[in-house]
């Protein structure tokens, strides 16, 4: 995690793409959003990418597919490690 400020939570990246989270959603898609533009520099482990797979595509209220979880990992990979 060398130039990292801070270790992402499961429950970030879950908030961020869980639109029924109201406020959770608002505030983790700008946390993740500040990472994005280059403004705040977060990493993420393998746990919490496996976690984040599993609840998005089981635990949620709206699921999403096994293509969008593979995307949105493929765009927190090349953003966060």
């Amino acid at each position: 995690m060398a130039g990292h400020d801070f270790l992402v939570d499961t429950n970030v990246l879950v908030y961020a793409f869980d639109l029924s989270e109201g406020e959770k959603h608002l505030v983790a898609k700008k946390l993740l959003g500040k990472c994005w533009v280059g403004e705040l520099k977060l990493a993420v482990s393998i746990q919490n990418i496996n976690e984040f797979c599993y609840v998005v595509s089981q635990k949620v209220s709206a699921p999403l597919s096994a293509g969008q979880v593979r995307d949105i990992v493929e765009l927190v990979l090349q953003t966060f490690i």
